[in-house]
């Protein structure tokens, strides 16, 4: 369904053409693939984004409350489905009202209306979530498994300390798949000269934005990779360029050779995406499972991936990247946040705690990945 739903907003970004082509690209991008397989509500998760940016763009372009009310629904769906989906919301709210600024003096009414259509719905589904929240947490946050002052702290001196650029830089390029990240340059050096229709510069914004949030927050590659049911169109249509610049120099053998690429860059795709699943994070989906089954949900979890604390469906504090405690600075960083169990690598915490000894942590349960390496449940006291 994502699939279609990406031919569709390819279509009505660009053309037909285009909107086939990206969505040939939606089924066989390695990496909504592979998280597709791996975590249940990804793959949920892509189709709501979807749908919200399609109904977002229609409803800004066509002036519609009606569309934008749909709009917010589904993207209450999205934030309930993952809190990011208020990233979403946000960005289609702030390109509705500010867009085409020369016009904000003649269409404020028109603006509101849109706007109100889109928060009013949001609101009214996501609140009795927010308010189970704060009971259960006993803090205001938009979720139950990282705190808004987590999310604040990431943001602000996380994001030097983190090296969240670096990551963003490395991950980045990962997130499209390196022939579809070409593909999206070549896009935007075409349309730099020529200029961005709205419908692109909505897509551009959505997807600016959100990858925005993620370099100040966590610019890791299965959270960039969110948005690639939007911005698939833009890579979509640089390949229609690319095929119009083969004929050019190729004339007729310039369609083989854009078939010949096309199977190729398929069969490398695929093989990318098909990888087996053993290889994903199985020891830390082990351990959040264990952790949920033996104590249950809720759980503040220490570490330095929310992967565990996903799959134990408990509250996720992270630890520092790169960052060195002592014991006694560990154990006061964990009561600090509440935290019950510290989770890792034996190798990570072995290097992430200076002065580590073997007894000197409560080890409840360990698991081995596909390489051998123990992946370990720590108790905190």
């Amino acid at each position: 369904l994502t699939v279609v739903l990406v031919y569709f907003l390819g279509r009505r970004v660009f053309d037909e053409k285009t909107g086939l082509v990206a969505a040939a690209f939606a089924a066989m991008h390695p990496y909504m693939l592979r998280y597709s397989g791996d975590v249940l509500t990804e793959a949920l998760y892509y189709f709501l984004v979807a749908i919200v940016a399609f109904l977002g763009l229609k409803a800004v372009i066509e002036k519609s409350p009606l569309i934008m009310f749909l709009a917010g629904v589904a993207g209450a769906f999205a934030y309930l489905t993952k809190p990011a989906g208020l990233v979403v919301l946000i960005a289609i709210a702030l390109f509705a009202a500010f867009e085409r600024p020369g016009r904000i003096n003649s269409e404020w009414r028109q603006r509101l209306i849109l706007l109100f259509s889109l928060w009013a719905v949001f609101i009214i589904m996501a609140l009795p979530y927010l308010i189970f929240i704060y009971h259960k947490t006993g803090t205001a946050s938009f979720t139950g498994k990282i705190s808004a002052h987590t999310v604040l702290s990431l943001a602000g001196g996380g994001f030097i300390e983190e090296g969240n650029a670096g990551m963003f830089v490395k991950y980045f390029p990962e997130a499209w798949s390196y022939p579809f990240f070409a593909l999206f340059l070549l896009y935007l050096f075409r349309r730099l000269k020529e200029g961005f229709k709205r419908e692109e510069k909505f897509v551009l914004f959505l997807a600016g934005f959100y990858w925005l949030v993620c370099l100040l927050v966590l610019p890791r590659r299965r959270y960039l990779v969110h948005m690639m049911p939007v911005a698939l169109a833009l890579p979509a249509q640089g390949a229609i360029y690319f095929n119009e610049w083969l004929k050019g120099i190729f004339k007729i053998r310039g369609r083989v050779i854009a078939a010949a690429a096309a199977v190729i860059l398929v069969v490398a795709e695929l093989s990318i995406g098909m990888a087996s699943l053993r290889k994903q994070r199985v020891a830390e989906k082990a351990a959040g499972l264990y952790i949920k089954e033996s104590v249950g949900a809720g759980i503040p979890i220490l570490s330095r991936k929310p992967i565990a604390a996903f799959y134990a469906d408990g509250r996720y504090v992270p630890l520092p990247r790169g960052a060195k405690f002592t014991l006694e600075e560990l154990f006061a960083y964990g009561r600090q946040n509440k935290a019950a169990y510290l989770v890792d690598y034996r190798a990570g915490v072995q290097e992430t705690v200076t002065d580590f000894k073997d007894n000197a942590l409560s080890e409840v349960k360990s698991f081995s990945d596909h390489d051998g390496k123990e992946f370990v449940i720590y108790r905190l006291p």
